[in-house]
């Protein structure tokens, strides 16, 4: 029931495998399956026990979620280049699950169990068995395929053999193995499952959440591929074949009266769109103004005081001269004026933003003070410009 790897060819059981295109579509994931951790049964190995140990069970299995192998660029090979040349000088991912104890032969022995997982077209080659009836013709193609797929399930042993121990923290498992023969469909085997047959793979934590990437990953390349700004799978809701809307032409308001669009207005000669031109693209009105973040009834009675012809000093005197008017006229202003006129703090406001544009606009954003120089320029104590010719400013 069991067979060495180093036996002949020809001596090996043959038990229901059906050739490599049959073990092909039995490895096959479809991508609408949910991410179980669940890899596909390979082939197991059977390792002797070591030093008075246990036995130890390596499954060999394969999955979608595992990446080809990786050429010396950090390219993934083909499978081209896997039928013709191996894994030879490639780096070969795999992800290897914990150990389990299981118990064999009714409860009456115990072994470890370890399952490592291959991309699937790696294992498909390993898990090749020609019939005998084509090596027995002595096809050259058979034999081949033959030697290849041995040699390929030599490499994958001492991976997994490899791996498993590194898992383990080290421990020699040793070489001396066998390949127990495959009672699963398609040739395959597996130890210590779960179900009836014990034969069901267990769940990998590591390779769900591999599925999990690569299924994220699959999601955002068909959302990028999707079409419309909205970013929408349209096939997935059936609209791949849905027509685009049709222009039509404008039916009868509801209700009666003349439509709101006549038909064919657009070849009117006598009707232009834009008389005076699009405005489309041009700057809005005040722009480069300084004054322009200003109420434009506001900016229109109120100017900059010209820093560059008069100094801090002459700004503060025109400033100190326009209260002193103010202050002078009695009852010619109203008590609020008076009072803002009077307020330490706005004269020194008034000095500052009449030389700082910047400082100005920072006065308005403050709701009182806005509402202040409001208050003053409707009672005329800022003018457009001074007695004297200096510009007063807000």
């Amino acid at each position: 029931e069991t067979y060495s790897d180093t036996q002949p060819q020809a001596k090996r059981p043959n038990p229901r495998r059906r050739g490599r295109s049959q073990v092909a579509r039995d490895m096959v994931v479809h991508d609408d399956a949910l991410p179980t951790g669940k890899p596909t049964p390979g082939f197991t190995i059977k390792l002797k026990p070591q030093g008075g140990g246990c036995l130890h069970y390596i499954n060999v299995c394969s999955d979608g979620a595992v990446g080809m192998p990786l050429d010396a660029k950090d390219q993934p090979v083909t499978e081209e280049h896997l039928d013709t040349r191996g894994i030879d000088n490639l780096r070969v991912p795999l992800v290897v699950g914990p150990a389990r104890s299981v118990t064999m032969g009714g409860g009456t022995s115990e072994a470890l169990v370890s399952d490592v997982v291959f991309c699937q077209p790696v294992l498909r080659i390993a898990m090749l068995s020609p019939d005998e009836d084509e090596l027995a013709t002595g096809d050259p193609r058979a034999r081949r395929a033959a030697a290849h797929a041995r040699f390929m399930r030599s490499r994958l042993v001492e991976l997994a053999i490899k791996n498993v121990e590194d898992e383990l923290g080290g421990a020699k498992l040793g070489r001396d193995f066998i390949l127990p023969r495959g009672t699963l469909e398609g040739g395959a085997n597996y130890k210590g499952g779960v179900g009836d047959r014990r034969a069901t793979p267990v769940p990998m934590l590591d390779l769900k959440r591999l599925q999990q990437m690569q299924a994220a990953q699959r999601r955002h390349e068909e959302l990028a591929a999707a079409p419309g700004p909205w970013r929408s799978n349209r096939a997935k809701v059936g609209m791949d074949n849905r027509p685009a809307p049709k222009v039509e032409e404008v039916g009868e308001p509801r209700g009666g009266g003349a439509p709101a669009i006549q038909k064919g207005f657009f070849n009117n000669a006598k009707v232009s769109l834009y008389p005076n031109g699009s405005s489309e693209g041009m700057h809005p009105e005040g722009a480069g103004d300084p004054l322009g973040w200003m109420p434009k009834g506001l900016r229109n009675r109120v100017g900059v005081v010209d820093t560059r012809t008069t100094t801090v000093q002459e700004q503060r005197e025109a400033i100190e001269a326009h209260a002193g008017k103010a202050g002078s006229a009695g009852d010619k202003f109203s008590p609020e004026v008076r009072e803002i006129l009077a307020d330490p703090a706005m004269k020194e406001t008034l000095g500052r933003i009449s030389s700082d544009a910047a400082a100005a606009q920072k006065a308005m954003a403050d709701p009182a003070v806005e509402r202040k120089l409001r208050k003053l320029v409707e009672a005329g104590v800022l003018q457009p410009k001074g007695a004297d010719g200096k510009a007063g400013s807000a």
